[in-house]
Order: structure tokens, then sequence, then C-alpha cells
């Protein structure tokens, strides 16, 4: 694409079949849900030029509707908005899960199955904890007045799932939607077991609700107590960082009961060994919203390149292999968890993660290391000894493409790759 080539928004305007030669009436102006969709879509499909097509003609349309530019289903009257978006390319070939189904008092069943090109999407989720840190607040950013029913809608896909098509991750797509329509539920797909077939296959949030009804109130579980004896009010006190630090700890922790103290030295929780006396101590419990859904056991990436790896679930919960996902899903969670210090935090991510156009692993992904995809560790440990600037490290993994053709991708840390690098 020439960088002079014109992307002005023009409209697109037909006669109208009872008014011979007439024009287009006044359409109605986007909306921010409508321009963040929009922005969304663009990111989703990089590299590409992509025509956005928005009908806002009252009259022949209840609501506003926003579609991929198609020559034999355009509406009458619209507005076309042409975008291209410049990325890194996402060479993942194919996602492999491996899940086990709870039998009551039989051995659990083991279900594999391939999410067959998964050039079809740019991220994938696969636990409740990252399903709650990264979508959620994607999806509600993306709903903004609508926020509420964009909201009911994917935690109704993602938690009132029928016994028969049990949900166990959501993907966002980085290719064209199922369906002409750009909206949530065609920007989601579903990841989940079918039962009775004994596979899995996947769906897009649209047709996956079908079926799915309001979850049922999990069942309450006893929470272990612990005692302490007050032990004064600390000289230093949590801030809404340290607090939100310790929240997202705690997600992580499904049925696991944790105790943190809080170091007053250094101003951040830290878990507890055993049950002791500390000027705070906070104790943690999430309990999981479905017992049934399946526990994901691996998940196995496999690059163009011929590489694969494969994620135990300690290892990893979320993999962002586009970098329409980093910037618009990732990248707002380490943001909002670090605060003040996000700039650090970021700044340490896209050092890594923006290779430029003619850098290693773009050319020839065989002759160097690249960063292939951004990794969630779940349940990763806050290490007292470092900064905060580099405590991201612990927490984000990087999936390095192969030296040479057939070897495996690797899972490494920030130090380690950019030791290697030599920076």
């Amino acid at each position: 694409m020439n960088d002079n080539d014109c992307l002005r928004p023009t409209l697109i305007c037909a006669p109208r079949p009872d008014e011979p030669g007439g024009t287009c009436p006044p359409l109605l102006p986007m909306d921010c849900t409508t321009l963040r969709m929009m922005a969304a879509w663009a990111g989703a499909l990089p590299n590409q030029r992509v025509e956005f097509v928005y009908n806002g003609d009252p009259e022949t349309s209840s609501y506003p509707t926003l579609s991929l530019f198609n020559p034999f289903a355009q509406p009458k009257c619209g507005v076309s908005v042409p975008s291209y978006t410049r990325a890194r390319r996402a060479d993942m070939a194919s996602i492999d899960c491996t899940v086990n189904l709870a039998g009551g008092t039989a051995a659990p069943l083991s279900v594999t199955g391939r999410l067959v090109a998964a050039v079809t999407w740019d991220c994938a989720f696969w636990s409740e904890s990252a399903v709650e840190k990264f979508v959620v607040p994607y999806v509600a950013m993306l709903g903004g007045p609508q926020a509420q029913a964009f909201l009911d809608k994917l935690l109704l896909a993602w938690n009132g799932y029928p016994a028969e098509r049990l949900a166990f991750g959501l993907l966002r797509r980085g290719a064209a939607p199922r369906t002409p329509s750009l909206d949530l539920c065609s920007l989601f797909d579903v990841a989940y077991v079918d039962v009775p077939g004994r596979s899995i296959s996947t769906a897009s949030l649209r047709e996956f609700l079908d079926g799915c009804t309001p979850p049922p109130v999990p069942a309450e579980i006893p929470v272990p107590c612990w005692r302490c004896e007050p032990g004064g009010e600390p000289a230093t006190l949590p801030d809404q960082l340290s607090l939100r630090r310790l929240a997202e700890w705690v997600s992580a922790c499904r049925d696991e009961l944790f105790l943190f103290s809080f170091d007053t030295a250094r101003g951040q929780f830290w878990p507890m060994s055993q049950p002791g006396c500390a000027p705070l101590v906070i104790g943690g419990f999430t309990p999981r919203t479905r017992a049934d859904r399946p526990a994901v056991q691996s998940v196995t990436l496999r690059s163009a390149a011929g590489g694969e790896a494969v994620l135990a679930p300690d290892v990893a919960d979320a993999v962002f292999w586009g970098s329409g996902s980093v910037n618009h899903v990732m990248l707002p969670y380490y943001a909002s968890v670090y605060g003040g210090q996000a700039l650090q935090v970021l700044s340490q991510i896209l050092d890594v993660w923006n290779v430029p156009a003619d850098g290693p692993g773009t050319a020839s992904l065989a002759a160097d290391p690249a960063v292939y995809a951004l990794v969630h560790l779940p349940k990763s440990d806050w290490d007292p000894e470092i900064s905060v600037a580099e405590d991201v490290m612990s927490r984000v993994g990087l999936l390095v493409a192969p030296r040479e053709p057939g070897d495996a991708l690797q899972v490494r840390s920030f130090s380690d790759y950019r030791a290697d690098a030599g920076g």
C-alpha cells in the first residue's frame, strides 16, 4: 500500500427504489462504541487493506451496523472507511489442546483436539483468571455505553454453557469473522468440548450462545480460617497499587487459600508459608465459577517454521501472538496493574515485542531467535529482591522461535532473551 493513498471516508449512495434519482438521507453519526469496534477489527486484521462499511440509515436499520465491504451485500446508503494497520507478522500455524473432563467417581476423560489454522485468531485464554484479567476489561471498554450488554453476552457464554458443550477457552479473531456483522459476538470465538462427540471445537460467540443459560450458583465452599493476634497498625499502609497486585495474585489461585503479610519496608504483600503474627495479614481465596469446566492439561503451539511448544497450565494461561491483541488487550491490563510505574513495565514489553520490519526473525525465523508471542504466567511469584520494573520479567514469558527448522519453541524470560541477544 502506498503511503500517499487516500484514506478519507467516502459516502456510499444509491438511488432509492421508490425515489428514482433520489439521494441518501442524513446518516446517523458513529458513536464511540462503533469507532472502538472499528479500531479493534483494524488491529485484528493487520497488514492488509480493510474496508469498513457503516450503515447509519435510520430507515433501513433499527441500530447502526458495522461490516466489512461486500460488493454483493452493500447497504443502500452508508459510509465506507478504508484502513491499513502495519504490524509485525504472526506466524502461528496451529494450536492443540488437551483437557480433562471430570467423570464423577470415574477417572477423568482426556480429550485432545486441534484448533486448525491458528492464524484465525491472535490470542487465546484458557483460565477463569485470564478471562477476568484480560478479556472482561477489554470487552467493557469496547462496549462503552453498551458495556453491560456486551459483558452479559460474554459471561453468559463463558459461564452459562450447557452440559453437552463445556467451554474452556476464549479466542479473539485475527481473521475475517464468520458472519458479516462486526460486533462483539463476531470478535470472539469459544473453544469448547463437545461432550457427546468427545471432541474439541470452536464456535463464534453468537453461535455458542444458543442454548446457554445463566450459570448455576456455586455451592458454598468451606474456607479455612486463621487467627492472628493484633500486632498494631503498620508504619506503612498498603496503597491502591499493592492492593491491586494482591487482587491479581488471588485471582490466579482458584479454590486455594493463601495468607499474605504486608511488608512495610517494601510496601507490598507477600505470601506466608504458614499462619503467623504480623502487623497486617490478609487471607485470599477465589472459588471457581464453574466446577465442571474442563481442566486444561496442556496447550501445544506450532509455528509456521515448524517448531512447537507445549505449555502446561502452570506455565501459561494466556498467549498473545498478534500485535492487535498485544496492543488492545495485553498492554492495558499491565498498565492498570502497575499504575504510575506502568511506563517502565510497558517499555520492557515493547522493547522486545516491537522488532523492526527488517530486524531479527522477520526475514528468516530460522536464522535468529525472534519473539513469537507473549505469554502470561498465571501463578508467578513476586521476588522481593527485584525492583518493580523488573517484576514484570517474572510474570510475562516470551515464546521464542526456533534457531533451526524443527527445533522446539521455547518459553524464555526477558533477562535470558536479552542476554542471548547481547542486550
